[in-house]
């Protein structure tokens, strides 16, 4: 009985094999089952409706905030009395702007008197303000003071200290828009007068993030009226 000759493996050949078979092992990979692609499908479902709900939920936290800012900073509500006892104004803002708003209101004959926040000299150089301080008028009782602390909190105070001294009712605060919230809010802390509250039409853009932190800050951490002698922020 003949035998065919067993031929001998060639090394190489060898190697090529293995190589073979280790690269389909690596290749093949078993179908998913129809359960397993229904979870997949499931849990990326419900992925996307956690992540449309998220959205949704900012949008509405971010519209609630910015109609706010936009009520009480950009077009804040005020009321005009027939009369008061004095006319009261913060510093700052545009030159003129505040005190221009606030002769408006004395000429149309709302209190006797005029008092000002002279606050920081600089702002006030040259403006209307600088010479109703230095000459007064005929026509209405002006007092222009320096708070100490040279701040919307010790403005406030100064304002209440006047009223409680004088025994005045009625306060009319003039300040620009965006800052007519956060002075009205102070002010109406430390002074039990009556308090009406103007504003100037000037938006101040810039400065509304400062009196948002600042009027959060006052309804949350610091929610009290300075006692005399107390340091300020």
């Amino acid at each position: 009985m003949s035998r065919w000759p067993v031929q001998p493996r060639s090394p190489d050949n060898v190697v090529i094999r293995g190589l073979g078979k280790a690269v389909l092992r690596l290749s093949w990979q078993p179908e998913p089952s129809e359960a397993a692609t229904t979870l997949t499908m499931m849990r990326r479902i419900r992925q996307r409706r956690t992540r449309v709900r998220l959205l949704a939920f900012l949008s509405t936290v971010v519209t609630i905030v910015a109609a706010w800012s936009f009520l009480q900073f950009v077009v804040p509500s005020e009321n005009l009395p027939e009369s008061a006892d004095a006319v009261v104004v913060f510093a700052g803002g545009q030159p003129n702007e505040r005190i221009g708003r606030a002769l408006d209101l004395m000429e149309q004959g709302v209190a006797p008197r005029l008092i000002v926040s002279e606050g920081n000299q600089v702002w006030a150089r040259g403006t209307e303000l600088e010479r109703l301080c230095s000459a007064g008028s005929d026509s209405f009782e002006v007092v222009c003071a320096t708070p100490d602390p040279d701040s919307t909190i010790g403005e406030a105070t100064m304002f209440a200290d006047f009223a409680a001294e004088h025994g005045w009712d009625s306060l009319v605060i003039v300040t620009s828009n965006y800052h007519l919230t956060r002075a009205s809010l102070w002010l109406r802390r430390c002074s039990p007068a009556e308090l009406f509250r103007v504003g100037t039409g000037e938006r101040g853009w810039p400065n509304i993030p400062h009196e948002i932190l600042g009027t959060i800050h006052a309804k949350t951490l610091n929610r009290e009226c300075p006692s005399p002698g107390e340091e300020l922020d």
